[in-house]
Formats: C-alpha cells, structure tokens, sequence
C-alpha cells in the first residue's frame, strides 16, 4: 500500500467487506478481511473511480469514511501546498458517493469550520479526521482533529453531529461537541457505537504512550453550536472521557524498538458469537518509519501498513483487561 499516500480511513461494509480511503491516489478501495479469523489475511480490490464531481474530483489529504445509506462519505482535510486565496479554492469537504464513485452531493458544513477569512476555521493539516455513522444509520459524526483558528489555545477535538432526516434523504446538522485532548498530534479517528457512545483515537509524536483509544457519550458536555468561538463561551463544558485501552501499538506486532506505529484509522466490526464487538485498527504508513526517521516511509526497517483487531469487552465493562 505504499503508493497509497497512506491509509487515512477504514469503514466495515458488512460480512468480510470493508472500504479504505487512503490519502493519495487511489483514493477508495474494497478489501475483504475477516475479523473473526485467528489470522488477518486482507485482500484488496479494485479502486473506485470518482466521477462526476463538480470541483474536479481532485482530493488532498483524505482522512475519512463512512458508510451510510448505501452511500460512501470522504472526508478531507486540505494541506498547506495550496493555500485558500478564494472560496473557489478546496477546503474542507464531506463528500457523498454511491458505492461506484459517482458524486451525489457536499454534506453543508457550518460556516464557522471554514477558511473564509484568515483566522477562521480549521488550522492546515488539522481538518476532518473522521466519519462514522451510528449502527442505526441515525447519526453522522464528523470530527475535527483539533480545534478552530478562532478557539484559541485550548485543546480539544471539535465534533459535530448530524441527523439523518428520512423526508429529506440527508444529513441536518444538529449540534457541536468538544472532547479534550491529551496527546499532540490530536484525534486520529472516531467511532459511534451506538447508546449515544463514541469512541476516540488519539497519537502521539513521542515513542511512549503513542496511541490511546478512549470513549465518550455524544449527550455529554455543553452544545457548542452557537460557539462560532470559544471565546464566545469560554465557560464550555467538553465532554468527559475515559480512557480504555493505552500504547495500542504493542498489538500491531511490529518490531517497536526499530519502529514507529501511528494508528489513523478507526472502525468498528462484525460482533462475535460470544456478544463481543470487534475492532479494526489501521497505521498510517505516511507515519511508520524507523524511530530515527519517523516521518520517511522508505526508510530501513519500514513496517509498512499493520491491521490490528481489538475485541471489546461487554457492555459495561471498561476499560479493557491489559
């Protein structure tokens, strides 16, 4: 996978059949794993070509998918190689796709996520992080990886939730969250588990503690939709987290001594027989280098693209056994 440009998003298609986006070209492909084998064994089919998108289909830096209503949903978050000048430039986008690539429409984004003037909206390199719809196909959660230009300092992943309006055939934007971060890169990915429950991947820059899987309830802490600023209502309440499992890379089986893991991908799988969720995980190859050079792709001892199953314990049993 290493053309790819690196995984930047996993969704679970039903069975053995799951979608990734990687950041580069191809930007969407099928590839069939089961999670419930004793041995990841994935197979990867033929991208999809995007069609019929009036801005060009051209992406950069994809970081997102989700799957809802037979519909796919990307995710992107544009670099620095080309800055805003005009709001015919590419921001931030949510673009819906039926599942062979053609374009069916932007999800509307608030205006206070946009780069419409300097110091508004998301910072570059830190748009939309992640997609995930709810197991009952009602909610859209799409996350920011940190905050807003105009939130000033504090840290914290912005969230914002919407609700699936079956007279419209879309998404209405119902309310924003934060979640509060503890690692410096951000948030990497999350994932909506049903019950009003998320779970939140979080990386970090340092070899210790570099990966950290975390949930929390989307009907926690204060409504901040009508906080186009945090110093709008500095008094916010974010929502509370807890961790559930740290240093996730130790399960990736790569060799951590001459290798660095950043997971960037996040979704949740098929259930086990025993009523357990599964997790799939997916590193960013971008970012799995030799712990010398952390950032090369081609250096020695590459570990190239890990997929990583975490099994849930039951309802109400957090966080996981070590």
């Amino acid at each position: 996978l290493n053309s790819f440009g690196g995984i930047g998003g996993v969704v679970h298609a039903g069975g053995n059949r799951w979608w990734m986006a990687s950041e580069g070209l191809p930007l969407i492909f099928p590839v069939e794993l089961d999670l419930r084998s004793p041995q990841l064994r994935p197979q990867i089919g033929t991208p999809l070509t995007i069609h019929g998108d009036p801005r060009g289909g051209e992406f950069r830096k994809v970081e997102a998918i989700a799957l809802c209503h037979d519909r796919l949903l990307i995710g992107t978050e544009a670099m620095m190689a080309k800055e805003l000048k005009s709001r015919s430039d590419e921001d931030i986008r949510v673009v819906m796709l039926d599942l062979q690539g053609g374009y069916l429409g932007d999800l509307p984004l608030p205006e206070h996520l946009l780069r419409l003037r300097p110091g508004m909206g998301t910072f570059y390199y830190r748009g939309i992080q992640g997609l995930s719809c709810s197991p009952d196909g009602r909610l859209l959660l799409v996350s920011l990886q940190r905050q807003l230009q105009q939130d000033g300092e504090a840290s914290f992943s912005r969230q914002l939730l919407f609700r699936w309006q079956p007279n419209r055939r879309g998404f209405v934007h119902e309310r924003d969250l934060m979640v509060p971060l503890d690692h410096q890169l951000g948030m990497m990915d999350t994932e909506l588990l049903g019950d009003g429950e998320a779970l939140i991947l979080e990386n970090e820059v340092k070899p210790q503690q570099r990966n950290t899987l975390s949930r929390f309830r989307i009907d926690d802490g204060d409504d901040i939709s009508a906080c186009r600023s945090l110093r709008d209502c500095p008094k916010a309440r974010p929502a509370k987290k807890t961790v559930v499992l740290e240093n996730i890379e130790r399960l990736s089986g790569v060799n951590l001594k001459a290798n660095e893991v950043q997971f960037d991908a996040l979704a949740r799988g098929p259930v086990l027989a025993d009523g357990r969720r599964t997790l799939l995980l997916v590193n960013d190859d971008d970012h799995c280098g030799t712990i010398t050079n952390p950032t090369s792709s081609i250096a020695p001892g590459f570990a190239g693209t890990t997929f990583t199953r975490v099994i849930l314990p039951p309802a109400g049993r957090w966080p996981l056994p070590p």
